[in-house]
Order: C-alpha cells, then sequence, then structure tokens
C-alpha cells in the first residue's frame, strides 16, 4: 500500500543539501512535545540521516512509525523505495500527514500488519534493504524474531539499526548479535540511543551453533 497523495517531489532539493536539510526537516515535522512521549530526539535524528546518505541506499525498511520522524529522515536522506511495517495507531495518521506535508509520500509503502506475518511476504518477493531501523515492539522475543528477519532481507555491507537500547530486552538481543553473529560488527553511536550493526557477509554457521550470551553486569 503506497502513500502518495503530496505533490511530488515537492521538498526533494533538501536532499542534495548538508547541514540545512537535517535542520529543516525536525522544525517542521508536527511531533509531540518532550513531556507527552517518546519521541526521535534532534540529535539522532540527524544521526540516521549522515548514516543513511552516507550509504547510498536504494532501498530502507523500518520497523515502526509512529509521528513518522525517522521514516522522514531516512527518506529525505536516501530519495529511495522506504518501506514501513507497523501496525496503525492513534498516531499513524499524523505520522503519514509528516510525511506527505514534507513531499516525501511517493518513496513511502506503508504495510499495516505485525511483522513477523509481514516478514515472509516481503522474503518471497525477493525483497532486500540496504539500510534497516528496528523499532517495533520491544518484548525479548519479538524483538529477537525481528532480528532474524531483518538479516533475511539485508544486504550483505548494509545497515542494521535497532532503537531503544536502554531496554533491557533490546540490550539481550544486541548481546546475542555480538555473541553470535560474526558476520555483524558493531558501530559505535554517537547518542548511544540505538545499537548500530553492519552485516558484513552472509552468515555461515554450523547448523549447530551457539555461544552463551547475556548482559553484562
Amino acid at each position: 500500500m503506497r502513500d502518495s497523495s503530496s505533490k511530488v517531489g515537492q521538498f526533494r532539493w533538501l536532499a542534495v543539501t548538508s547541514d540545512g536539510a537535517r535542520m529543516f526537516l525536525y522544525d517542521q515535522l508536527d511531533l509531540p512535545g518532550p513531556n507527552e512521549s517518546h519521541v526521535l530526539s534532534r540529535d539522532d535524528a540527524e544521526f540516521i540521516f549522515d548514516l543513511v546518505k552516507s550509504q547510498s541506499c536504494s532501498c530502507t525498511l523500518e520497523l515502526g512509525f509512529s509521528w513518522g520522524c525517522s521514516t522522514a529522515y531516512i527518506v529525505a536522506a536516501s530519495n529511495a523505495p522506504h518501506v514501513v511495517v507497523a501496525l496503525r495507531g492513534q498516531h499513524t495518521e499524523r505520522g503519514l500527514h509528516n510525511i506527505r506535508k514534507l513531499g516525501l509520500a511517493e518513496f513511502l509503502t506503508f504495510i499495516d500488519g505485525p511483522s513477523h506475518l509481514i516478514f515472509p511476504r516481503l522474503i518471497n518477493s525477493r525483497f532486500q534493504a540496504s539500510f534497516i531501523l528496528a523499532n517495533g515492539t520491544h518484548r525479548f522475543e519479538a524483538a529477537l524474531v525481528d532480528f532474524f528477519y531483518c538479516d533475511k532481507v539485508l544486504k550483505s555491507g548494509g545497515m542494521l539499526m535497532i532503537d531503544e537500547a536502554w531496554l533491557p530486552s533490546i540490550q539481550m538481543v544486541s548481546a546475542f548479535i555480538r555473541s553470535n553473529r560474526t558476520d555483524y560488527t558493531e558501530i559505535a553511536t554517537p547518542t548511544g540511543s540505538q545499537f548500530l550493526f553492519r552485516k558484513e557477509r552472509e552468515d555461515v554457521r554450523a547448523w549447530n551453533h551457539f555461544e552463551p550470551f547475556g548482559l553484562e553486569p
């Protein structure tokens, strides 16, 4: 399902500027106040913009949507197709309005549904992404399943960012990747709000490979 009701490429020039694009976007978004709910910070949003822009992404994927802040920064940086997998919620229309207002809706495909049901469809269609932002369900087992599926569609050399690094469930998923997935390299992020991994190659582990993992004391 593609949301494309806005004027095509209204602000496309923003994606080829430097600091101006990053600063402009945040101020144009209709976001909640700092005390209303958790929202992506300006620093984190600008880091995502710079990261995506440096990757020359051909297609990107995002789990979760909310107010569309990260979506706006990803799409503006890449000018490439962007797929969002998320359940429609109380903030979804507000987020879609943000994307339309910025003239970025032509790039967005919004798929309404739980990720564990949508991912097999993406895999069967041979979908691949150069950058993935995982910010879906934050329970451990759901986040681990999301990683399993993200790995299936992430290109070698692509980046996987997992949001909400302060949550123990997300820290545990990242500990699994560090301990068990030597095909991924961890990259430090400036604010520590996300975990970032680069997929170096395809997985070639033995069928019974497992390394114990856990949170550091």
